[in-house]
């Protein structure tokens, strides 16, 4: 499971909580085992880069891996997914949506 470390404010953030460990504990009725990583704000891409090689370097034919995102997100033009710590609209800056 993944999330920011650093989103949001501290009552969205605690709701948010709430949820995720439901959603964890749901996970585990079903007997997956669940991992929680709170994606960095500095390095974020090489940090989650390093931490996913890391799970998948221990799977198998056997294995599922469900990876949930807990963020906010936005595609750009190409059609991409850009995980965003914020959402776009508590930004203060405007946001070009033709340049993403």
């Amino acid at each position: 499971m993944l999330s920011w470390k650093d989103a949001s404010n501290n009552y969205d953030r605690e709701e948010f909580r709430t949820q995720l460990n439901s959603l964890s504990e749901e996970f585990k009725n079903y007997r997956f085992e669940v991992k929680h990583y709170g994606i960095e704000s500095e390095k974020s891409h090489q940090k989650l880069s390093r931490q996913l090689s890391e799970l998948l370097d221990n799977d198998s034919q056997e294995t599922l891996l469900i990876v949930y995102y807990g963020g906010h997100g936005l595609n750009n033009r190409d059609s991409n997914c850009i995980w965003l710590r914020y959402d776009v609209v508590f930004l203060s800056l405007p946001v070009n949506y033709a340049k993403l």
